[in-house]
């Protein structure tokens, strides 16, 4: 139980804890505030005991006076403010609009923490980190512009299964004679269902079942007994499923919560609950300013339910989790689609996303195409000074078949004839002096280029009426090697990644003229 000197200030505590009150009443140990958790609804008690009006009246006195272990301390105060932090991304890298506006929601929460701390003994420190808390939000607020907005599930992708089950599944559920027990969806009579929600209706409570493979099967129940049962498939399924299913309830967030603890590390986490029978799976990780974040979609079967969600989870440079959060419903689903169409934007690790998908992302994903330059970087750092720089550029020679996964089919040919005559005259090369030892490198998709934005702005202006005759989705680099100091350099272009390496196009704009 906790001390506050007023209702107020105890009402200030729930709110910043993520709730809000919805009502009050006197029990024996004190007053218990009635709250809503704003993330998912649940409702929850907070029991204080208030001040007598004696003590309201001597506020300076406790605040600063020997006791303050009579209320909400200041530890309490400065660990909210620590977990609200915690749970930010210090950057707000591919983000939904939606979401970053909870992070700016929470990082208010953050400073208020603070300015309530610093009641108690005003410092440097506390004042300091409300300035750093304010620096963020105005970035956040930066971000929004372009930020991406969350889709009606009519356009958003379906998984793999489309909620499709097995055909004997399907054939077991049509035939089967209702009404009948309840019980028979859950111990297999029907199949292998786990309840994922329950769905209040005033004629009679539904259900809604979800079997291993991510079929979906909506339930009519009365007197526990099925009186009807409805397949949803496809988009009716992806609906039901965001609305009702995709969301962890307080139970299902404690089982994560207990599995990444801030100070362990994520792979141990992730053991913890595939062990325990639930499911996390990896989606991308986007790295930032000493930081990185790993996307994962998770399954969790709690005592009564099995929910699906996005975790995120923020890792510290030490690689070990330094805060988390979940997010599921509309918001959640569109952010865990947005990370994996991000997926092929990153070389070499996953596959690529359709053309509508990286023009959409190319404008966002600053530090996933920072990871992109760096993963380049080596390579293009061989060439300074280099004894065999015709060698070293042979090897980006691209092959027969790079041509078809680069270009467009109408200029398919042209650029095989014009390159394959440039490299069989030994006239490709890159050719660095060694006092040249600074690289910039500039990352950006085919289809990116096609508008101005952060990234093609590094790219010959040519290269946006270029990029409609490309394959959207490879990732294109330009770059230029500078003497300490310099700003204007050696400069090339038409690096391209293709699956597993990387091929040399390099004033690839000229093909329009060919």
């Amino acid at each position: 139980m906790l001390k506050a000197r007023t209702r107020a200030e105890a009402a200030l505590y729930v709110k910043l804890q993520g709730a809000a009150v919805i009502g009050q009443s006197d029990g024996p140990e004190g007053t218990v505030l009635h709250a809503r958790r704003l993330s998912d609804g649940t409702h929850q008690d907070f029991v204080f005991r208030v001040a007598p009006p004696a003590q309201e009246r001597s506020v300076e006195r406790m605040y600063g006076g020997s006791s303050p272990s009579t209320i909400i301390s200041r530890q309490q105060w400065l660990e909210v403010a620590h977990r609200l932090e915690q749970s930010v991304p210090s950057e707000p890298t591919g983000l939904l609009a939606e979401v970053i506006q909870e992070c700016m929601q929470e990082l208010a929460r953050a400073a208020a923490a603070l300015y309530e701390a610093a009641k108690f003994a005003p410092s440097g420190a506390e004042s300091d980190r409300i300035a750093a808390v304010g620096a963020r939000v105005n970035q956040y607020s930066q971000a929004m512009a372009s930020a991406v907005k969350i889709r009606d599930p009519s356009a958003l992708p379906l998984p793999i299964h489309r909620f499709r089950s097995d055909d004997a599944t399907i054939a077991k559920l049509e035939s089967a004679a209702l009404p009948a027990r309840a019980g028979l969806l859950l111990e297999g009579g029907l199949g292998s269902w786990r309840l994922c929600a329950e769905i209040p209706n005033q004629a009679s409570p539904m259900g809604l079942f979800v079997d291993d493979g991510g079929a979906l099967l909506q339930a009519s129940l009365s007197d526990g007994q099925l009186v009807a049962l409805k397949r949803l498939e496809g988009r009716a399924g992806l609906r039901a499923w965001i609305k009702a299913g995709f969301g962890l309830g307080p139970a299902e967030a404690a089982i994560v919560e207990g599995a990444v603890r801030s100070g362990r590390r994520l792979d141990e986490g992730v053991e913890r609950l595939v062990a325990a029978g639930h499911r996390c799976d990896r989606v991308v990780s986007v790295y930032g300013h000493g930081e990185e974040m790993t996307f994962c979609e998770v399954a969790i079967r709690g005592p009564e339910l099995v929910r699906g969600g996005l975790l995120l989870v923020i890792l510290g440079p030490d690689g070990k989790v330094r805060g988390h959060r979940t997010l599921g419903g509309l918001v959640g689903y569109n952010q865990l689609s947005v990370m994996k169409e991000a997926q092929g934007l990153l070389p070499g690790s996953f596959e690529g996303a359709d053309a509508e998908t990286v023009s959409r992302l190319s404008n966002l994903s600053d530090h996933i195409f920072t990871q992109i330059a760096q993963a380049a970087y080596p390579l293009l750092a061989a060439f300074i000074g280099a004894a065999n720089p015709a060698e070293l550029s042979a090897a980006l020679r691209p092959s027969d078949a790079d041509y078809a996964a680069v270009f467009g089919p109408e200029l398919v040919d042209q650029a095989r004839e014009k390159y394959g005559a440039l490299w069989a005259a030994g006239s490709l090369h890159i050719t660095v002096p060694r006092d040249r030892e600074n690289v910039l490198i500039a990352a950006c998709t085919a289809g990116g280029l096609s508008f101005p934005n952060q990234h093609s702005r590094h790219f010959h202006p040519r290269m946006a009426a270029m990029s409609e005759k490309l394959v959207r989705r490879r990732t294109w680099l330009t770059w230029k090697y500078l003497r300490p100091g310099e700003e204007r350099g050696q400069l090339y272009d038409g690096l391209v990644w293709i699956d597993d390496h990387w091929a040399w196009f390099p004033h690839t704009w000229e093909l329009l003229d060919f």
